[in-house]
């Protein structure tokens, strides 16, 4: 069934992509092989953040309560309680969703208001949610801040207990404060013409045990009409007592391509998804 509150749904879940700015440490000298594999750790929890948003804005613009690849995930909304409740289940094996990426478990989002309105918070979570077999868990809290001084709807997103259980069994960690400022698209029910800049800055562990600090030095650019998603932007991460790494993600182009430099030295990787 087609609702008002359907058309709110597709507008604010689309706002809550979780950017888990995270990274493995790795020694002064360490190889070029080392090296991407810092960048792609990274790497690995941007895309599947973004991914797991996309899914759920997918769903609300088929309006909510169907299936969005036939199988999964089955699609339920609740507006008569308040807060609000959007489920997606896929199920306790492995679907391929739309995409062709597998998942399983439920991503779960409650709403106390219309998107568009001051004060409204939206919180994302997860229930056994695996997607390649990556298991992804925590909490995001969304607030709308109003409009800011460039005219702009904007969001504070705070990250907590953030967490990915790699395949291969290796957890990486983070919580992070985010201010996501909605620059295009605001005003079409589309999402592909969406484009988000986020700043802010977080911490937590990588996936070796190590703790890091990460800042966005430069806003990322999130291109929805971009099968990448992350366009532009430049994140510095610093594990305790190590060199300060420098992701650049580019300058807008929409490409999986990206660099990751340590002191001197600089390593080209792919955002892999």
């Amino acid at each position: 069934m087609k609702t008002p509150s359907l058309k709110v749904i597709t507008l604010f879940l689309i706002s809550i992509t979780l950017l888990g700015l995270v990274v493995t440490s790795c020694q002064k000298n360490a190889d070029t092989a080392t090296e991407e594999s810092i960048a792609s750790d990274n790497a690995t929890a941007e895309a599947n953040f973004s991914d797991e948003a996309n899914i759920v804005d997918v769903a609300a613009i088929e309006n909510g309560l169907g299936k969005t690849n036939g199988t999964c995930p089955a699609v339920t909304v609740d507006t008569l309680n308040t807060p609000h409740v959007l489920t997606l289940d896929f199920g306790t094996t492995n679907c391929t969703s739309a995409d062709g990426k597998l998942r399983r478990g439920k991503i779960i989002v409650t709403w106390t208001g219309k998107y568009r309105v001051a004060g409204t918070v939206i919180t994302h979570s997860y229930l056994n949610f695996y997607q390649n077999d990556n298991k992804i868990e925590g909490t995001k809290t969304v607030t709308n801040l109003g409009i800011n001084a460039a005219g702009h709807y904007h969001f504070s997103v705070v990250i907590a207990n953030a967490k990915i259980t790699k395949s291969n069994g290796k957890i990486i960690t983070w919580a992070s404060t985010r201010n996501r400022e909605w620059i295009q698209g605001a005003n079409t029910p589309a999402v592909a013409d969406d484009i988000y800049l986020i700043t802010g800055s977080g911490s937590g562990n990588d996936a070796n045990g190590n703790a890091f600090t990460m800042v966005i030095t430069k806003g990322i650019t999130i291109d929805h009409s971009c099968k990448y998603h992350l366009v532009s932007g430049t994140v510095e991460i610093t594990p305790s007592g190590k060199l300060t790494r420098v992701i650049d993600y580019g300058n807008g182009t929409c490409d999986d391509d990206a660099t990751l430099t340590v002191g001197k030295k600089t390593v080209a990787f792919k955002i892999k998804r």
